[in-house]
């Protein structure tokens, strides 16, 4: 009995661990969506999951959310150099998320 109730803990634990890491990486689209959208009041915005792409590169997890794209265009970038629009993107998104993304495409419309 106890044998069977220790391998079984073990299993719930696992699927905790998992459930935990996929709440943690399910949402990444709508964070980053909500967090530009606050920061930059875009005309346009699009944020894209590449993830799937990138199966078998470095920097792929399975069943995690690494590499995004984002498509923006907002008045307050009209007369920011492009290494500054970047880098307020990063910092907007703030280093929570960007420690966790492997990959970003950022193109400015």
């Amino acid at each position: 009995q106890k044998r069977k109730y220790k391998e079984r803990q073990k299993q719930i634990n696992i699927a905790k661990k998992k459930f935990a890491l996929w709440i943690k990486y399910m949402n990444y689209v709508h964070k980053i969506d909500k967090l530009l959208r606050e920061c930059f009041e875009p005309i346009f915005l699009e944020v894209i999951d590449e993830s799937e792409l990138h199966r078998g590169h470095t920097g792929f997890k399975e069943g995690t959310q690494t590499h995004f794209k984002i498509l923006i265009s907002a008045k307050i970038f009209e007369k920011m150099p492009r290494v500054a629009r970047e880098r307020a993107i990063h910092k907007a998104l703030g280093s929570s998320i960007m420690q966790d993304i492997h990959a970003l495409s950022i193109k400015f419309q």
